[in-house]
């Protein structure tokens, strides 16, 4: 595909564009003029004139919504907010008093708890304790400040006051606000009304029943547990007695008797039986008899075999201690008298005599002493022999006892527990009925709602801030879907975005009646635009400026037959021979622009009842330009166009001139500039901004192309910058003053058509 060019306003050369398809959205305010690629975005400097197009409707929202907003604050009946403040603290019931099975307190419960007591602070029991409180659903007078219902004569009284008092729950509730202070345990209770005594009589009053109603659970819940209490200290006491009456009837049956002493036993009972007393005494006992019987046979075994006087027993006695020192004595006297007389002296026999019977009495109570000792182990034997006896009958009684105390042992623990629980249960219920008439409470007023002074609604400044956010907001919103919902080409990048046709020049608007002087002058802004026109179109392709251009739009009046003049005007100025055909033969304007006559013209050729030379009129001070005006109106200019005559005349007119330009007709609901672009050798679509829609241009640039026309790019007619709000961005001043070097001098400026010209050798 040959390469086209744009050449914008604001530019001074050609810029080659290759054709896109003819696809893509309408206008978007989210594109970013790239035409395709890369991702959305907001195109700030579309939205701005697409705002500044629409500034007398973004005004008008604005001034109708701050109107508004003054009328309604105007007219809003003042309303006073009365606050009070109460503190909630947490407390739980502890009714058994076990601390074992309290949790710690967590922030989730704690939350949990005030979220709670929230709702019960607009809960409707709590609106109905408030409105019986401050006598509401009887009061007149609240019902009118309130705008309350009128008694209704059909309904019967019952239901009049059902529907008075359904009213006054809806006020209290509507009008209640109920707020937990963040990271405290602070609620306020606000109440809104037109009168600021009454909003702060029910602010109290809801602060008051609250806390008698938070006493008057609490007292209920503490009578309920007393209740229950008590109910399970009666099952308790029946169960200890019970359970005491069958341990009686079970020891009894049993023979157990309990001597009452405390110490452990076998079943780990508090008591002791009397068979276990008796066990553990003769058990004592043996143990003692058995300790004696082992010091006695120790005694009786050394007293057997040992000699009566070296037994410890005999010489620790004092009698043989006497007797062994009165035998000394005498011995000690013999021996002393045997030195002096002889052992027959009598004197010496009767000592002699004296130490033999103190012999005998030694003698005699030594064996004493070991009969005695011998005798005391026969009975320490005998004695622990009959303990041992006794202590195996004892044993045998207890293991049989103990078989039968499992079961008693099962009994008492019974009992002790009953009578622990009971215990217990008695003791917190004393207690209970202790503090029975002291509720704490949990919930204290911080600060009391005073009468306010001033009325927190309406809020002047901030209605009006808030209208005009509004408005502004409404009229942006407005502005932005105008535009999205009109569709309309506005600046050049619309066509290349949306239709994907290169812009060959951009035609700022001119005021009809000075379009005349305007384009006389070469140094306007629009001729500089049609300059660049030309330019553009001398390099559309390799070989210049096609031999037949079509000039033709999507509806009337955008600007095409100016244009074609425009530009064969500018094209015979640069020393081409050209030849202007108005080929809209159903509405032809050029003759009467150029006053000419229309008698013979184009339909005359096609007709085939005039020749070329002599329909073609020529134009005063334009030697090179030649006009062909339409000729008589046909009856089916198609069919016409659509006949073998078109392309032969223009075979003619190309071979006798060095352009041909065709004024077309317009695209849309016509076949005429279907059949004309099919046979000229390039076609220039004049496209007007801000009238133009995306969907028609797209429509007659489809319908052109399908009939083989070869679309060279579009004119963008009648663009106002400063009206679009893009002022900045196309600017057409171009300030012509003489140069250090002499060129572009004030009566020589040649501009860029005189450039381009120079620069084509023309």
């Amino acid at each position: 595909m040959r390469p086209t060019f744009s050449l914008r306003a604001d530019q001074g050369g050609a810029v080659p564009i290759e054709p896109t398809p003819l696809e893509g959205p309408a206008e978007s305010f989210a594109d970013g003029g790239g035409g395709g690629g890369g991702g959305l975005h907001l195109d700030f400097r579309r939205i701005w004139a697409g705002l500044y197009r629409n500034r007398w409707l973004v005004g008008g929202i604005l001034v109708a919504a701050i109107i508004l907003g003054v009328i309604a604050t105007a007219l809003t009946v003042p309303l006073y907010r009365a606050t009070t403040r109460v503190e909630i603290e947490r407390q739980s019931a502890n009714v058994l008093n076990v601390e074992d099975v309290e949790q710690e307190e967590t922030s989730q419960d704690v939350g949990q708890f005030l979220q709670t007591q929230v709702q019960i602070l607009r809960s409707r029991s709590l609106r109905e304790a408030v409105a019986d409180d401050l006598g509401l659903i009887r009061d007149n007078s609240f019902l009118e400040k309130m705008n309350g219902p009128l008694p209704d004569e059909a309904l019967r009284p019952e239901q009049q006051r059902g529907a008075r008092r359904d009213f006054v729950l809806d006020v209290l509730e509507d009008n209640l606000n109920v707020v937990l202070l963040p990271s405290s345990r602070i609620v306020e209770l606000s109440f809104s009304s037109p009168d600021k005594t009454l909003s702060s009589r029910v602010a109290n009053s809801f602060a008051k029943k609250y806390i008698e109603g938070n006493l008057s659970r609490r007292f209920e819940t503490s009578s309920y547990a007393r209740t229950f209490l008590n109910d399970q200290l009666g099952k308790a006491k029946e169960r200890l007695e019970a359970s005491e009456r069958s341990l009686n009837a079970y020891a009894r049956q049993a023979g157990l008797i309990d001597t009452g002493a405390t110490g452990a036993t076998t079943g780990g009972d508090s008591g002791t039986s009397l068979t276990t007393t008796s066990l553990t005494q003769f058990s004592t006992a043996l143990n003692a008899a058995r300790t004696q019987r082992i010091g006695a046979e120790q005694k009786w075994n050394e007293a057997r075999g040992a000699p009566a006087l070296s037994i410890a027993e005999v010489y620790r006695n004092p009698a043989v201690s006497a007797l062994v020192q009165r035998r000394a004595q005498l011995r000690a006297d013999y021996e002393e008298a045997r030195q002096r007389r002889k052992e027959d002296f009598p004197e010496m026999r009767q000592m002699a005599a004296e130490v033999e019977q103190i012999d005998r009495e030694l003698n005699s109570m030594a064996s004493g002493i070991r009969n005695s000792i011998r005798r005391d182990y026969e009975i320490a034997r005998a004695q622990e022999t009959a303990l041992e006896q006794r202590v195996a009958g004892l044993t045998s009684d207890r293991l049989g006892e103990q078989d039968r105390s499992v079961q008693f042992n099962i009994l008492n623990r019974e009992v002790q527990t009953n009578r622990v629980m009971y215990d217990g249960l008695l003791q917190r219920f004393k207690e209970l009925s202790a503090a029975a008439g002291l509720a704490a409470n949990n919930i204290s007023v911080v600060d009391k709602a005073e009468p306010p002074r001033f009325p927190y609604k309406p809020q002047p400044v901030l209605n009006i801030a808030l209208a005009t956010f509004m408005g502004l907001v409404l009229g942006i919103l407005a502005a932005l879907a105008r535009e999205r919902l009109a569709g309309r080409l506005r600046v050049p990048e619309d066509i290349e975005n949306n239709l994907g046709v290169p812009v060959l020049s951009t035609i700022p608007v001119v005021q009809k009646a000075d379009l005349s002087e305007t384009l006389k002058n070469p140094r306007s802004p629009a001729s500089e635009a049609y300059h660049t026109l030309r330019t553009a179109l001398e390099l559309s392709t390799s070989t210049g400026v096609p031999k037949t251009l079509l000039f033709t739009s999507g509806q009337q009046g955008e600007g095409k037959s100016t244009s074609a003049l425009t530009v064969a005007t500018d094209f015979a100025k640069g020393g081409r021979k050209v030849l202007l055909v108005d080929a809209d033969m159903r509405r032809p304007s050029l003759h009467r622009r150029l006053d000419r006559f229309n008698e013979t013209g184009l339909s005359s050729i096609l007709a085939a009842q005039a020749a070329l030379p002599s329909a073609v009129q020529e134009i005063a001070g334009h030697p090179n330009l030649s006009f062909l005006s339409s000729g008589p109106l046909p009856p089916s200019p198609a069919e016409l166009l659509s006949g073998p005559m078109l392309r032969s005349f223009l075979d003619q007119a190309s071979a006798a001139y060095d352009l041909v330009i065709l004024d077309g007709p317009p695209v849309l609901a016509l076949a005429d500039a279907t059949i004309l672009a099919s046979k000229a050798a390039g076609t220039v679509m004049v496209i007007e901004a801000d009238r133009s829609r995306v969907q028609q241009v797209r429509s007659s640039i489809e319908r052109l192309r399908a009939g083989g026309a070869r679309l060279i790019g579009a004119v963008f007619s009648k663009f106002d910058a400063r009206h679009m709000g893009y002022e900045y961005d196309y600017r057409y001043n171009y300030e012509y003053r003489e140069s250090e070097d002499g060129d572009g001098g004030g009566g020589g400026g040649e501009g860029v058509a005189g450039k381009a010209r120079r620069f084509l050798g023309r």
